[in-house]
């Protein structure tokens, strides 16, 4: 059963979280959620943006939802690659369109619809480039983010898609480095873009950071280590690492560099939280995650969840930066390897990525008259 919509005169957590300057996206948004007006009542009760995942979009193949367009697409030759851009172009043009007064009357600060390309080129910067230019000539809006994996080349093709004036998510970033790559990309890409003379406060960037993923493998480990210490910092790896990227987040807007674009009329490059946790403790994680200008991104039930139980008092992130820090050197003390296992969170990601696609595909050839 689809969760209900929280009401609009008791949005509870929602409402708290809006007061603190945090942005609430919807994860995993699907064609019926779009087009069945339930976007147009969340956004009522702060629901300010869209994140769509190849998922969400074959799991909808299951109703028949996209029958007349498979027709329409089968009669023109379009095999199951094609169509599957061409339908996910359709229904973010369709999110970004019911958000657009969210956009407009916001500046631009909110109203973003994220969409994925295939990830099968992920590590071939200059084809994932030109499946951004493609999607973002088909969707034709301007509050479209598209989202490209944060590989190594996919770092490459956020600089040449943002120095084009093309707004992006760098999605599935695990560690600091991947993180400060992606802000540096996203800095000569805008040098690019002012040079060139492009408006660049009519573009933007965000940074997908999963967290649920990072504590399930750093939790293991310590379950191997085994020792009361390793007990102790269960659980709390995920958060350490969200607030020391805000931590980094925030020292990068105050240096020179940046500074230099902002006064050109740049956007900052914004975080998003994504994978927060199972909806029962949504609430509680998300608590820890309040600082003005942060972004989580939660499913159906996790937006349930938090409408109704999140207590939510004011920013939580800045008071736990020296913390944040305590436990990541704790976890490195005591013997976690950091290092191998956001590596290894960020190749899972990505075969996790094309296995959706994969399977996507694999649908849609079935499914197609």
């Amino acid at each position: 059963m689809e969760p209900t919509a929280p009401d609009h005169d008791d949005a509870g957590g929602l409402a708290h979280l809006a007061t603190a300057g945090v942005a609430i996206w919807l994860d995993a948004v699907a064609r019926a959620q779009v087009r069945s007006g339930r976007l147009a009542t969340l956004a009522l009760d702060g629901v300010s943006g869209v994140m769509t995942s190849a998922d969400a979009f074959a799991a909808a193949l299951e109703n028949d939802s996209y029958s007349s367009d498979l027709a329409a697409l089968a009669a023109t030759g379009a095999g199951p690659t094609e169509s599957a851009t061409i339908l996910a172009a359709d229904d973010a043009r369709d999110a970004c369109d019911v958000l657009r007064g969210v956009f407009d009357a916001s500046g631009g600060c909110k109203g973003w619809v994220t969409v994925p390309i295939d990830p099968r080129h992920a590590r071939d910067s200059e084809a994932t480039l030109r499946a951004v230019r493609s999607m973002r000539a088909l969707v034709d809006r301007p509050n479209l983010l598209v989202g490209v994996p944060a590989t190594k080349q996919g770092v490459y093709a956020i600089l040449g898609a943002v120095a084009e004036g093309i707004s992006v998510t760098a999605t599935s970033v695990f560690s600091r480095d991947r993180f400060r790559a992606v802000q540096l990309a996203y800095l000569e890409g805008l040098e690019r873009a002012d040079l060139a003379g492009r408006d660049l406060s009519a573009i933007a960037s965000f940074v997908s950071l999963p967290l649920a993923p990072i504590d399930a493998a750093v939790d293991s480990v310590l379950d191997q280590i085994g020792t009361d210490e390793a007990t102790g910092l269960r659980g709390r790896l995920a958060i350490a690492h969200a607030v020391l990227a805000y931590a980094a987040y925030e020292a990068h807007l105050a240096r020179p560099r940046w500074r230099a674009l902002a006064d050109a009329g740049a956007r900052p490059q914004r975080l998003v939280w994504t994978s927060i946790d199972e909806p029962a403790a949504a609430s509680s994680r998300v608590a820890h995650l309040v600082a003005r200008g942060a972004v989580l991104a939660l499913d159906d039930d996790a937006l349930a969840a938090v409408a109704e139980d999140a207590q939510i008092d004011g920013d939580t992130i800045h008071e736990q930066y020296a913390s944040a820090q305590t436990v990541l050197d704790d976890a490195e003390r005591i013997g976690v390897p950091l290092g191998d296992l956001t590596r290894d969170l960020h190749q899972d990601a990505l075969a996790r990525d094309v296995a959706a696609w994969d399977t996507l595909l694999a649908r849609l050839a079935a499914v197609t008259p």
